[in-house]
């Protein structure tokens, strides 16, 4: 019977020998895995990877044991350089040649109108007689009744810009219109109704400050002056404001050098320049 109990009650003092087990497995499965990872088929994993890339349409790698620690294989990007033009859709091209053409009829409407011709702005020449060099100015005639001589038809990168001189448009230092204003916006707004052009309208001043109580800069002046001639536009020839855009840049983008009398009466103008809507 005594047998028996001290057989029940029995405990085993080698239990450490589970965890010793266990430990030993797990480091003999760790090594099994160091082992197979430092003799990988490098060829085939090399052309797994490309495999990869080409389909997932990023840059080439290839795989090499140099740089790596041990022996482990090192992944080493090779991008991928290609040159391409610049590809220009159809509608683009469609865009551009429509652009031209637009262009090259308010340049004819204006020239019927001004009976003056469209120049580039880099072929206007000097004038040989002033000290600073001015550009020549093209005398324009409305018709056979009216004749104003100082304006100009350019033709820019941004559009055909037709400029006006301040002292036809303006008295000094003011913003109303002079009698003599009237017939060249009267022609203005003739173009304008024969094309579906948009107008940005430019005011510029010259250097000296101004000296009137109604204006406390060349800012206010030329911005003035240019809001005046688009509220013309609308009021008395119902030209959409929608098509017309206002600025004024006072004495900031001058023609010629401020240091005379007639390189001042250059600068002093308004130009507007016809050009697309925006999309």
């Amino acid at each position: 019977m005594s047998t028996r109990i001290a057989s029940e009650h029995y405990e085993p003092r080698e239990r450490w020998l589970l965890t010793f087990n266990d430990i030993m497995t797990l480091m003999l499965t760790f090594f099994v895995l160091v082992l197979s990872m430092c003799s990988l088929d490098l060829g085939a994993v090399q052309n797994i990877q490309q495999e990869m890339a080409r389909a997932l349409r990023g840059p080439e790698r290839r795989i090499t044991t140099e740089p790596g620690i041990g022996g482990i294989p090192t992944f080493i990007e090779q991008p991928r350089l290609t040159i391409k033009a610049p590809a220009q859709s159809d509608q683009e091209t469609h865009r551009r040649m429509t652009d031209d053409t637009s262009m090259s009829a308010i340049a004819t409407v204006l020239q019927d109108i001004f009976k003056i011709p469209v120049v580039d702005e880099k072929t206007v020449v000097a004038d040989p007689g002033s000290r600073s060099g001015t550009a020549r100015q093209y005398p324009g005639v409305i018709d056979e009744r009216y004749y104003e001589p100082g304006v100009v038809l350019l033709h820019q990168n941004r559009g055909v810009v037709l400029r006006l001189p301040g002292s036809v448009l303006f008295q000094t230092g003011s913003a109303d219109l002079t009698d003599r204003a009237y017939p060249l916006l009267d022609a203005v707004a003739t173009a304008l109704v024969k094309t579906g052009l948009h107008v940005l309208i430019e005011g510029h001043t010259d250097a000296r400050p101004v000296i009137t109580a109604r204006y406390a800069s060349n800012w206010e002046l030329s911005a003035a002056r240019a809001a005046r001639v688009a509220e013309y536009l609308v009021e008395h020839h119902g030209i959409n404001p929608k098509r017309i855009g206002v600025s004024g840049y006072a004495d900031r983008r001058p023609l010629v050098p401020n240091d005379t009398e007639r390189n001042r009466d250059l600068n002093r103008r308004v130009e507007i320049v016809f050009e697309q809507p925006s999309a």
